[in-house]
């Protein structure tokens, strides 16, 4: 008798070498992996963006702009710049009444080694990202 496992796949690639690093730019060489399974981002108790085609990069889930729930997020005026990816611009989070200021980033114009990851947004300062 067989037993068939099911199990999540995932299609990883070598990233390139950072030579600097912002606060979310990892200095370590990383993976990317595009996730083929369901994620979701929580705050403050509410799912603020969920998807079945997230990207990994440096460990951080990466949402595709269409899967976020833009009536909670106002534009922020910081940026942040990582030494392969470029520049990124964030998102507060409303939801519940409270804000979470800087709460969400994304690359509106990477450099190439990231250009998978333009206008995908990731989360960080107590946004959980769980799989579905």
């Amino acid at each position: 008798m067989y037993a068939i496992i099911l199990l999540p796949l995932v299609f990883v690639a070598p990233a390139p070498l950072s030579t600097s690093a912002a606060s979310i730019c990892s200095e370590t060489v990383g993976r990317r992996a595009i996730a083929i399974m369901g994620y979701k981002a929580i705050w403050n108790g509410a799912v603020v963006a969920e998807s079945d085609a997230t990207i990994e990069v440096e460990g951080n889930q990466y949402f595709p702009p269409d899967t976020i729930k833009k009536e909670m997020f106002t534009p922020s005026s910081k940026k942040t710049f990582c030494g392969w990816k470029g520049e990124a611009s964030y998102y507060n989070i409303v939801a519940g009444g409270d804000e979470n200021y800087d709460a969400a980033w994304f690359y509106a114009a990477p450099k190439d080694a990231a250009k998978n990851i333009a206008g995908y947004v990731a989360f960080w300062k107590g946004v959980k990202v769980t799989t579905r």
